[in-house]
């Protein structure tokens, strides 16, 4: 039985308000990343969660950071996706890139787009919601989450989701701008 919509709704701004907490604590780009990751995956019961970040000068995503439960039996499908790159558009990662709108699909065996098969490792995947890491129009990266269950969307979650990729974008822009005045000042 799932929580009435109020407590749902606290429950989803509670979970908003500790990723902002984590981002403001974190001074490593990261382990903030991470920590994010770890959260949403937690709070929601996603099997694991991922970020790709935008690398302009190749015009592809690339994989930055992941967090999965520890003795997990995702961890060697994980260091294989490590070397994957979307380019704007190609995959579903890379649409939600280029789109710069949340994707939710309710199984990933069903959708002809998913670029690493459902079935890899031995793992088997359904469940997929990916967000844009965007500020100010500017898209930074995409978050990914899978899960072994189908799920179906979950629009207040997509909200959530929308908060968290703005507050993360802020986070890695201030990062970047830190960095870039420590290499005027060195």
């Amino acid at each position: 039985m799932s929580a009435p919509p109020e407590q749902r709704d606290d429950d989803l701004l509670r979970l908003e308000h500790a990723v902002a907490r984590q981002l403001a604590e974190a001074d490593d780009a990261e382990v903030a990343l991470k920590a994010v990751l770890q959260a949403l995956c937690e709070a929601e019961a996603w099997e694991y969660g991922r970020y790709w970040r935008v690398d302009e000068a190749a015009g592809v995503l690339r994989f930055a950071a992941s967090w999965f439960p520890q003795g997990s039996s995702v961890a060697s499908h994980m260091m294989v996706s490590e070397d994957t790159v979307f380019r704007p558009g190609a995959g579903l990662v890379g649409r939600v890139w280029e789109s710069g709108r949340p994707l939710w699909v309710s199984d990933l065996a069903k959708q002809p787009l998913a670029v690493t098969p459902v079935r890899t490792l031995g793992l088997t995947l359904h469940g997929a919601c990916m967000f844009p890491v965007a500020w100010r129009g500017r898209t930074m990266g995409v978050m990914s989450f899978v899960s072994r269950e189908v799920r179906e969307p979950d629009l207040r979650l997509l909200e959530t989701f929308r908060v968290v990729g703005s507050q993360v974008a802020q986070f890695l822009q201030r990062q970047q701008h830190g960095e870039e005045i420590a290499g005027l000042n060195a």
